[in-house]
């Protein structure tokens, strides 16, 4: 009797073997996605991988459940805990995290990606209207584009416009006064990749946005030149202790080693802690979507809401923030 309560419970359901084979060998393509995503500093493939942390989530998640039920305990703990580890920076960003306080005067940043070859303007320009961000960021911004734009020149008077022929002009429209601009070419002896960074005076505060599109990592060389150009953005960002917002499409996600490497030579916190996953591309596609458009914040920043809105005839959607400035305690 003492021997037969020892066995083990995985030998007491010999009816579900052969199902129970099954499940496992399925699991072993998700299961070894994720493994293989862990390694995006050693392989290029394994960064892409990486970026659809979400999509290889959804995947584990039933088997563990339907191995328990079957009564593999050991593997089915296995894919529970590899599944928890791809809810990090997942589903842990719907948990609240650190905030400073709010400031007096809340100010609204919109950051979109219009995608040079969009054809659907009017989307654009509504989307525009409906949020009435007080600063907006357009990536992708061409010479196309800066005639659109002409429309809001009056409600927005105050504007940085570094129009390109190819897919990296950027621009910035504010309802409030810009001091201090400055345009910086990223990795300049290689690419025509322009970075506005300006401080923007609302009320008695200033905060410091920087606007950015980074190369998109298509092969190892565009890979190496976006790693560069983080670093680059990290010393830009260093030069300056003002309360600050880095806005954009960064292209790679949360999960990428280099994107953790700019954040923590940074001290800069990711916007999205606190209300959700928000990806933000492949907008035509709900299975593919990820995030790559961030808003990351110094730590005198606070942010009171972040969301993603509608599409809008580009391949990203755009990305809107609240944030105010914490006050300066008086001596």
């Amino acid at each position: 009797m003492a021997e037969a309560l020892t066995e083990s419970s995985e030998d007491n359901h010999p009816s579900t073997k052969p199902l129970a084979i099954l499940v496992v060998g399925l699991s072993l393509l998700p299961l070894g996605l994720f493994v293989f995503s862990l390694l995006g500093r050693y392989f290029f493939l394994a960064e892409l991988v990486g970026n659809f942390r979400a999509q290889i989530l959804v995947m584990l998640i039933p088997f563990p459940i339907v191995l328990w039920i079957l009564g593999r305990w050991k593997w089915g703990s296995v894919l529970a805990i590899a599944t928890v580890g791809a809810m990090i920076g997942v589903v842990s960003t719907f948990l609240p995290g650190y905030q400073p306080a709010a400031g007096p005067k809340t100010l609204r940043l919109m950051s979109f990606n219009v995608f040079d070859q969009n054809q659907d303007a009017d989307s654009v320009a509504l989307r525009v209207r409906e949020e009435d961000p007080d600063v907006l960021t357009i990536l992708e911004f061409s010479n196309h584009w800066a005639g659109i734009f002409e429309q809001f020149h009056d409600k927005y008077p105050y504007r940085v416009l570094e129009p390109r022929w190819h897919g990296f002009g950027i621009a910035v429209f504010s309802k409030y006064p810009l001091e201090e601009t400055e345009v910086y070419a990223l990795t300049k002896k290689t690419t025509d990749n322009p970075c506005i960074a300006t401080t923007i005076k609302f009320g008695n505060q200033t905060l410091r946005m920087v606007g950015i599109h980074v190369l998109s990592p298509t092969n190892i060389f565009r890979l190496r030149l976006r790693n560069k150009q983080l670093d680059e953005l990290a010393q830009i960002l260093d030069r300056s202790d003002e309360p600050t917002i880095v806005m954009g499409d960064f292209n790679c996600t949360p999960w990428s080693p280099y994107l953790r490497d700019f954040l923590n030579a940074t001290g800069y916190r990711d916007s999205r802690q606190g209300f959700g996953y928000q990806p933000s591309w492949y907008a035509y596609s709900r299975l593919l979507l990820i995030p790559i458009d961030h808003a990351f914040v110094s730590n005198q920043v606070h942010i009171h809401d972040r969301y993603i809105c509608k599409a809008a005839g580009s391949d990203h959607l755009p990305l809107v923030v609240d944030a105010s400035v914490t006050e300066k305690q008086k001596p």
